[in-house]
């Protein structure tokens, strides 16, 4: 891929939707030419998915701090896979769901009263981390988690003073003065002098 210097970039990592909320990323930046290495710990950000009608549970027994299960009334929508919330704001991932049992990937950390409303929330578990390289040449990110045993494939760059896209542009702009100065010369044309001509029936 080819990006400009000095002009921000993102690259984006799957995690898998149980690790939300995590933190602690670390990426290091080789530039290939040279076999310098910079280590970048600037977070990488999760993206949120809008859900329109999220999926709801109500509590069917209070849950201690501490536990990785909660009864649920039967009927709710919460599903295994899913990311949800609590009264409390807290995010939980579930594994699985037996009967009217959420089966979470980690425990509480609040208390959860009987009768408190579960509603999904947009969790991905996909992160996007910024870069800006200000020099030209080729790279290679490489991006990890430690506290998710994470650790990407290298994903190379080539980074240049100018792109295909400002050349694009300059073209998309010299285009647009021609076709400004050509309808000028025809305007120009169409107010001109005119001749009449006389036709002769045969």
């Amino acid at each position: 891929m080819v990006k400009k210097t000095g002009t921000p970039f993102f690259v984006e990592l799957n995690s898998h939707q149980k690790y939300f909320g995590v933190s602690g990323f670390i990426a290091k930046v080789v530039n290939l030419d040279d076999g310098t290495v910079s280590t970048a710990s600037n977070d990488a950000v999760e993206i949120i998915d809008v859900i329109k009608s999220p999926a709801t549970s109500t509590v069917a027994a209070a849950a201690a701090k501490g536990t990785k299960q909660i009864t649920v009334q039967s009927g709710g929508g919460i599903t295994d896979g899913m990311v949800f919330e609590d009264a409390n704001g807290n995010k939980y991932y579930v594994e699985e769901v037996a009967d009217n049992i959420l089966k979470l990937k980690f425990p509480l950390t609040q208390d959860i009263a009987f009768g408190d409303t579960l509603t999904q929330v947009g969790n991905t578990g996909i992160y996007k981390m910024e870069f800006i390289i200000n020099k030209p040449g080729n790279y290679g990110i490489y991006i990890s988690n430690p506290a998710i045993n994470l650790r990407s494939k290298g994903i190379q760059y080539t980074v240049k003073d100018i792109v295909v896209a400002d050349i694009a542009k300059k073209i998309d702009t010299l285009a647009s003065s021609l076709n400004t100065a050509l309808d000028q010369i025809e305007s120009k044309i169409d107010n001109s002098k005119t001749h009449d001509f006389t036709v002769f029936a045969g």
